[in-house]
């Protein structure tokens, strides 16, 4: 690129200190184009804006009180003046060249973001992190169906145009969970051309303590995503047979997700899913569809249940170890 644009690294941070040197470097090692790096602290507690402000003069740092990772990225994009933005979380590293790489393929191809492969960052158990798996997963059908149902990437993977953040308007605070994601659909609802760049760009970090997780605040705020995803599509365009399809299939893994965790969010999701589809059967595991035409979706969630309980109490009975804790052995 002959006038390289600048490009803003929008970083919100919140107690990671641990982590926040390296993905400083990594940010400030692009090339290529000009950088603007914005670190929001979000609150922090642990030296996080200290380490910034000491060591990282280049960087712009702006401290907040602690209100969440939504609001300190949409505090970033007002003070962003590039022409293209690339949120980073502060624990998550870029790959060299990734911002110049992308910048130039936006350029070409005219697309709104382009995203890339990404590989994982696991956690052992020393607490030390280690590559693992790389994600080279792709859209093949429409972007706000995908994006809607089971394609997610981590912020590090995107690089946006400023007009398409600009058109979106900022992160949705209702999803604390999913507010990474419902970002990028919204970017999809509202007309955003994706483009697909083959590599590994960035490494995103997967703490412990993310893999156990938070399953009833997951589960809710996949129903409430659906709900609001569901009412942008009424009053923009109509509930279409791929959109109907959409629907059914996430109200449904919400409902499977939350029976034995929070049975409030699945009657919910299966009242919801009732609206679309009165004789709902789901499309999978196929004993759980066999007892739903015979007792009823509810009636045949209970007895599944009922099925993995007696199935986890004669494991233990006869000292066979779990599916979990093989897949944790391994």
């Amino acid at each position: 690129m002959i006038n390289p644009p600048l490009v803003s690294v929008v970083i919100p941070c919140y107690n990671a200190a641990a982590w926040l040197r390296e993905t400083l470097d990594s940010a400030l090692r692009q090339t290529g184009v000009n950088l603007q790096v914005i670190l929001i602290d979000d609150g922090s507690t642990d030296g996080s804006a200290e380490i910034a402000a000491r060591e990282f003069p280049q960087v712009e740092l702006s401290r907040t009180e602690h209100r969440g990772a939504s609001r300190a990225r949409d505090c970033g994009l007002r003070a962003a003046r590039g022409e293209y933005i690339q949120f980073l979380d502060a624990d998550d590293l870029l790959l060299e060249g990734k911002i110049a790489r992308q910048c130039a393929h936006l350029i070409s191809t005219g697309a709104d973001i382009v995203y890339s492969d990404w590989r994982y960052l696991v956690e052992t158990d020393e607490g030390m992190f280690q590559p693992s798996t790389l994600c080279t997963q792709q859209m093949r059908g429409a972007p706000e169906l995908e994006l809607f149902m089971d394609f997610w990437a981590p912020n590090s993977a995107y690089l946006f145009r400023r007009r398409m953040v600009e058109a979106v308007g900022g992160f949705n605070e209702t999803l604390p969970i999913l507010q990474d994601a419902r970002f990028v659909l919204d970017c999809a609802l509202n007309g955003a051309r994706f483009t697909y760049l083959p590599g590994e760009v960035s490494r995103y970090r997967r703490h412990a303590a993310q893999i156990s997780g938070n399953r009833v605040a997951f589960v809710r705020d996949m129903l409430t995503n659906a709900v609001q995803v569901q009412a942008w599509w009424v009053t923009h365009g109509g509930i279409t047979v791929e959109r109907h399809a959409a629907l059914v299939a996430v109200y449904g893994n919400v409902a499977r997700m939350s029976y034995e965790v929070d049975r409030a969010t699945f009657w919910e999701a299966y009242r919801a899913v009732l609206q679309l589809e009165p004789h709902y059967v789901p499309a999978h595991p196929r004993g759980l569809a066999f007892l739903t035409r015979v007792v009823g979706y509810p009636r045949a969630e209970a007895l599944a249940r009922e099925y993995r309980s007696l199935k986890r109490a004669v494991r233990k009975l006869v000292g066979e170890p779990s599916p979990e804790h093989l897949r944790a052995m391994n």
